[in-house]
Formats: structure tokens, sequence, C-alpha cells
């Protein structure tokens, strides 16, 4: 069980806001919104309902707002990291918020893929991008547009809607980062336990959606899914 019930939200864009707390009006000691950006948001402090202390420290000693979080999820927050510093930015704002021996954080992120695998990746992907049926029957496409001086992965633009949803079609960009660096970048930033990545299946449920035998389906399944589950533990095993 989640010892607080209080809800950590980071901007996933890196946005520059100032930190601030707001508190609901149900349940005003239990339930708080804090917002701010994710590179910098440190410590989170719970002493009082109407202030937010900080601090970039990400130790394991006691103190006020050390380690009160058991589970702390990021959905689409880590893929805005354009680089291993920023990655373990990120981390290091986790990493100071979770308890240092149970702590869990689970990312919903982009898929799993090796330094090595992914360039290759990126030149399937646009290929079958470029089928204009493929498009327009899935509903979503992300174009790898410019691969990283670094190596460690690709800017991407993401593009969702279909054709005839005028205002409902969205895109917004961001990185596919290699696997080894959300695994270093979780050390560095001082996830000391195990590092996991989910395997990721769609429930039958969402499949039944389309209908499972579906061409949708069909289709889904070349590329393989489109996003990834990475579990990263504070501490412990």
């Amino acid at each position: 069980m989640v010892r607080w019930m209080d809800a950590l939200t980071a901007s996933a864009a890196g946005s520059r806001f100032s930190p601030h707390v707001q508190s609901s009006g149900v349940g005003r000691e239990r339930l708080r919104f804090v917002v701010g950006d994710a590179l910098t948001l440190g410590r989170i402090s719970l002493s009082n309902s109407n202030s937010n202390s900080n601090s970039n420290s990400n130790s394991d000693s006691g103190g006020v707002g050390a380690g009160q979080f058991t589970l702390i999820t990021g959905a689409w927050v880590l893929n805005y990291a354009a680089s291993l510093s920023e990655m373990t930015a990120r981390f290091t704002t986790i990493a100071a918020n979770l308890c240092p021996t149970s702590g869990v954080f689970a990312g919903i992120v982009p898929p799993a893929v090796a330094r090595a695998d992914l360039d290759a990746l990126a030149h399937e992907t646009n290929k079958l991008n470029k089928r204009s049926d493929r498009t327009a029957m899935m509903g979503f496409a992300r174009n790898y547009y410019e691969r990283l001086e670094s190596g460690d992965g690709w800017r991407t633009e993401t593009m969702a809607g279909r054709e005839g949803e005028g205002d409902g079609r969205v895109a917004f960009r961001n990185y596919h980062l290699a696997r080894e660096v959300y695994e270093e970048g979780a050390r560095r930033g001082g996830m000391k336990g195990r590092l996991e990545w989910r395997r990721v299946q769609m429930p039958l449920e969402a499949m039944s959606l389309e209908g499972s035998d579906s061409e949708f389906w069909r289709e889904y399944s070349v590329s393989g899914v489109h996003i990834g589950l990475f579990v990263a533990r504070r501490g412990g095993l």
C-alpha cells in the first residue's frame, strides 16, 4: 500500500514552472498536486499543505519529505529527456522522493531497444509510415526525424488522429533513447535496486474493440508494441 495519497505531477516536457502546491477540495489533508519541472523538482516536503520546500538532495538520510513515497509512476515523462544527463536528473528527482528501502518507480516509455538496434528500428518505422493506408488505419505514426549526435537515440515526432478528425489531430515531439541510457540514468540518479523491462501485452479487452483478428491488430504486430514499461527499485534486490 502507498503510505501517502499525495499525487506528484511533473511537467512531462520539462516546461519551466514555478513549483507550487494545490490542495483538493475533497480530502484536503490527503490529496495535493505539486506542479514543477521534473528536471529540478527535487525532494517534495509534505510538512505543510500550504507550502512546498524542495531539496535537490537524494541522500538516504531522514528529514521532512525523505522517502515518503513507496510508488511513483511516470507516464510519458522520461521520453522528454534529450540526453543521459537529463535522464539522470529526472531519476534524481524520482529517487529523492522514494522510500530508500521499498520505493518503486514504474514508467511508461518508448519500447526498450538496445543502442545497437535503434537505428534499424528508426529506418524500418519510417519506411512503414510511408504507407498512407497504414497510417490511416492505425490512427498514429511515430516519425524518427533526426539521429542524436551522441548516438544515444533519435528525435521523434508522434502524430495521432485520423484524417477528417479536424482539431482532434495532434502532433508532439520527444526522444527515443536507447535502453542503456534509461538504465544508466537510473543508476546515476540513485536507483540502486533491480531494473526491469516488463513484457507489454495488449489486453484482450482492448483488442476486442477492433477485433483480435482484425487487420488493425495484424498491422500493429508488424512493428511491435509502441510502448515500454520500465520498473526501477530505489533499493533492495
